[in-house]
């Protein structure tokens, strides 16, 4: 008797079903939903980063923040 061996899932990143998932949906509830989810996993991933003793970069600011911050002034 042969043992088959499954062929290997292909690698995709969370971001690709965070992705997928906003594109179906117009649903405001379920779109908050899942940009509270993103903010969570953001939160816990800045947490963790800290833990290991690093400043987590930022990529993506949003303009309120900025400009609250005065970070439209620099640069």
């Amino acid at each position: 008797m042969s043992d088959s061996v499954p062929p290997p899932l292909p690698y995709k990143p969370s971001a690709f079903y965070f992705r997928r998932r906003l594109r179906a949906t117009d649903d405001p509830e379920k779109l908050r939903k899942l940009g509270m989810s993103l903010v969570s996993e953001l939160e816990h991933l800045k947490a963790w980063v800290r833990e290991q003793g690093l400043i987590p970069p930022k990529w993506a600011v949003l303009r309120e923040e900025a400009e609250e911050k005065g970070w439209l002034d620099q640069g």
